[in-house]
């Protein structure tokens, strides 16, 4: 199939005999998967490191004011 935006992942089997997580992905060249985490080793494990966009915490004041403007505001 096409670029699916993710390493080859050699035989896909660990050593225990289980495929890794990338092998479980749709393949489809027409769509794209957003993968999160909190470790960058981990993200390294599914894409290049050129498709990894950090995003860093929002301070706690612009995360309140997100919520209130998306749920309206706290009583």
């Amino acid at each position: 199939a096409g670029d699916t935006g993710h390493r080859e992942q050699g035989t896909g089997v660990d050593g225990e005999g289980r495929q890794p997580i990338a092998a479980y992905f749709p393949q489809s060249p027409n769509r794209s998967i957003l993968v999160t985490s909190r470790s960058h080793d981990a993200a390294l494990k599914l894409v290049e490191k050129k498709d990894i966009i950090a995003v860093h915490p929002m301070a706690a004041a612009h995360a309140l004011l997100l919520f209130e403007k998306k749920l309206g505001p706290l009583d």
